[in-house]
């Protein structure tokens, strides 16, 4: 989040028509992504193979998690569009390390609880089940968040 505010800032600072493309480009990459959760929706209810599944350690699992977190092209696109609004060319850097341990604090407490819940019972399962109905959601909020942004409300 703070390299992902950074680069932003960076950009407004060297750029005069920096913030318009980041603007549109923000509404691009929501409307893509949109697109992406509603094309899995519609595939219907994901199969799911037990005997596929690898068994590894707690810290493999952080690992990977962590390296996930890290390099998701769809987070730092994420990033992109929702900080894109707020960060001008002359932000403090006081500001952009809010703005990272912020990213930081919610991610870490989504991570968290996810876990925590999914980690007992047949949690998990359901929510397999239901995954594509949890993509259209999220299309739809895609979609409402690129018109937003594209209407000047942010």
């Amino acid at each position: 989040a703070f390299l992902a505010a950074l680069g932003l800032a960076t950009a407004l600072s060297l750029h005069d028509g920096a913030q318009l493309a980041l603007h549109w480009g923000g509404v691009v990459i929501l409307l893509w992504l949109g697109t992406r959760f509603i094309q899995n929706s519609w595939k219907g209810p994901k199969t799911h193979d037990i005997s596929n599944e690898e068994v590894s350690s707690d810290f493999t699992g952080f690992i990977q998690g962590f390296m996930i977190a890290l390099f998701n092209p769809k987070i730092l696109a994420w990033m992109l569009a929702l900080y894109a609004p707020f960060i001008e060319a002359d932000v403090s850097i006081g500001t952009l390390l809010g703005m990272g341990a912020l990213g930081m604090a919610i991610d870490g407490t989504w991570y968290v609880t996810v876990a925590t819940i999914l980690s007992s019972g047949d949690r998990i399962e359901r929510l397999r089940s239901i995954a594509h109905v949890i993509d259209g959601c999220m299309g739809v909020l895609m979609f409402a968040f690129a018109g937003l942004l594209a209407s000047g409300w942010f």
